[in-house]
């Protein structure tokens, strides 16, 4: 997910939260990959490839060569 916080001079915060959605005690949430950077987020699937793959990777094993995004 991605936002774009459009008052950079107030105070903001970001929260994460989640819930176990199964009765096992050793169960685990993880976050990863969070990136705060100055600017507007760019569009969704919004890449021109000029500079890097913005995220998108090809799946070797795919006949079809179909394009993912994130991980």
């Amino acid at each position: 997910a991605q936002v774009s916080v459009r008052s950079p001079n107030q105070q903001w915060q970001a929260v994460f939260e989640a819930e176990v959605l199964v009765n096992n005690p050793s169960a685990s949430i993880a976050i990863d990959d969070v990136s705060i950077t100055r600017g507007l987020c760019p569009n969704p699937g919004d890449c021109t490839f000029e500079v890097d793959l913005c995220g998108w990777t090809n799946d070797p094993n795919d006949a079809e060569m179909d394009w993912l995004v994130g991980q």
